[in-house]
């Protein structure tokens, strides 16, 4: 069998702007106003969004929320996500 390749593009879709709160970690409850508010007050690195917000530092260690919250981080600081960054996970996760 053949099939013929469909050109299409995807647009990844971290955060919608919205009446009320748009939660980025549950479990801490980081809003995107959060990761946004980090940004303008001046914390670059990943790992200084991390603990001023404690974006990932509940029992998950950031796996359900650690992406969408550096997406908005890079987002609202204009760069991609592996120029952003990620942080650094505790074992036993590599």
């Amino acid at each position: 069998p053949v099939a013929d390749d469909a050109a299409f593009s995807l647009t990844p879709l971290w955060h919608v702007a919205g009446k009320g709160k748009a939660f980025v970690d549950q479990q801490h409850d980081v809003t995107a106003s959060d990761v946004e508010l980090a940004q303008r007050e001046g914390f670059q690195s990943v790992e200084h969004l991390k603990r001023y917000t404690t974006l990932g530092m509940a029992t998950d260690q950031g796996k359900t929320s650690n992406v969408a919250g550096l997406a908005i981080m890079a987002a609202v600081s204009g760069k991609s996500i592996p120029e952003t960054g990620t942080t650094i996970y505790r074992p036993p996760y590599v």
